[in-house]
């Protein structure tokens, strides 16, 4: 059966979300293994966002110069690999280290997937980023669940991810049989884009909106499992199941929320979901119970889904410089919360108390909530006014 395009892309990113997450499941054993605190843990994962800063950074042109179909084929059965490798450390130093090679190898294929998922809605002429960043999330998903299951039947971390390897290539293999990167889309751009954007006031609102999203995605992502285990101590079943919680509500939100805000707006949209992650966050700051606790990671996955898109849609929009600027430079700042916030936030967490490591994160949703008007309106809305 020969897949298209866009299922294709869908497959690829979920694969690449399965290898990239599987490591987060067992991060309490590993804590453990090294004999570290959650502030050392925070700073040995910082590893991963140096990698990635730096391709993202100096990763363009050298990604350009080399067969993308080979690159898009082999990088994420070596994701797998590195992290594989990175858990074999005999000390946290080592472990840290490993994981910069994970972080560049991430960081390329967050360019050469976004990439060609941009060159496959050109040539489909209909929008399927928000879709293929939901598939990440079932791709996460996915990892929540393998890894649970390995927690659960007692699969040492190192056998775990090796498994992961092996699930990586025959799926990843079966996806890319006879692919082909699509054609490059044409643009009359031929300007060099700044290694750094400097933000504009429009679009520090815009990143005022974005930082308690980005920031609490990467929270969820790193420190869910830390967090279940360190306050109920739950078995790896349930630990595991924060995770899981977290990144099905914000794949099925992810799927959904364009028609959601062609119906409404996107500031509706905004405010809601920026709601929706207040609730979640307090919820599980303060949360007596795991299962509440779950009720606050799923009511989160909803309110980290779909703001960062919409205030890239918003800051597109803006005509007082390039729009690959204004973009740029909402995603650059945006991503640096995302990749270096959760594991400097181990500190909190050591100091205060793992709850404190979400509950320190609420002023930054109340700013969004204030500041979400700048999301402006629906699609529908903007074409009323233009017409």
């Amino acid at each position: 059966m020969t897949l298209s395009p866009h299922h294709r892309i869908f497959g690829i990113f979920s694969i690449y979300a399965f290898a990239a997450n599987n490591i987060y499941l067992r991060l309490p054993e590993l804590q453990t293994h090294f004999n570290i605190d959650d502030a050392t843990l925070g700073l040995c994962l910082l590893g991963a966002p140096i990698g990635t800063i730096f391709a993202l950074t100096f990763g363009a042109r050298p990604l350009q110069l080399i067969n993308i179909r080979l690159a898009i084929i082999l990088f994420t059965p070596l994701l797998a690999a590195s992290f594989a490798a990175s858990v074999l450390s005999s000390n946290s130093i080592l472990f840290a280290l490993l994981l910069i090679p994970v972080g560049i190898l991430i960081g390329s294929l967050e360019l050469l997937l976004n990439l060609e998922a941009d060159r496959v809605e050109y040539a489909m002429g209909r929008k399927i980023m928000n879709r293929a960043h939901a598939f990440w999330s079932f791709g996460f998903f996915g990892a929540g669940i393998f890894g649970s299951l390995m927690g659960y039947f007692k699969i040492s971390p190192q056998i775990h991810l090796g498994l992961v390897i092996a699930i990586c290539i025959l799926i990843n293999t079966a996806l890319l049989l006879n692919f082909n990167p699509s054609p490059h889309r044409p643009t009359s751009d031929t300007s060099k884009p700044p290694l750094f954007a400097f933000p504009n006031k429009r679009i520090f609102i815009l990143i005022g909106i974005t930082a308690s999203a980005m920031l609490l995605e990467g929270v969820n992502q790193t420190w869910a499992t830390i967090y279940m285990n360190d306050v109920f101590g739950t078995a790896p079943l349930l630990t595991g199941a924060a995770i899981v919680c977290f990144s099905l509500s914000q794949a099925i939100t992810r799927y959904f929320v364009d028609g959601l805000v062609d119906r409404t707006s996107s500031q509706f949209i905004g405010k809601s979901l920026i709601a929706m992650l207040f609730i979640g966050t307090l919820t599980i700051a303060i949360s007596p119970t795991s299962f509440l606790s779950l009720i606050g990671f799923t009511l989160s996955g909803i309110g980290v889904s779909a703001i960062f898109p919409l205030a890239i849609s918003a800051a597109a929009q803006h005509q007082d410089r390039p729009t690959a600027i204004n973009v740029a430079s909402l995603a650059q700042v945006s991503l640096l919360i995302f990749l270096i916030g959760p594991p400097l936030l181990g500190n909190v967490g050591q100091s205060l108390g793992i709850r404190w490591v979400f509950g320190v994160t609420i002023p930054l949703i109340i700013l969004g909530y204030f500041l979400s008007s700048a999301l402006g309106g629906s699609s529908k809305i903007q074409a009323k006014k233009d017409a």
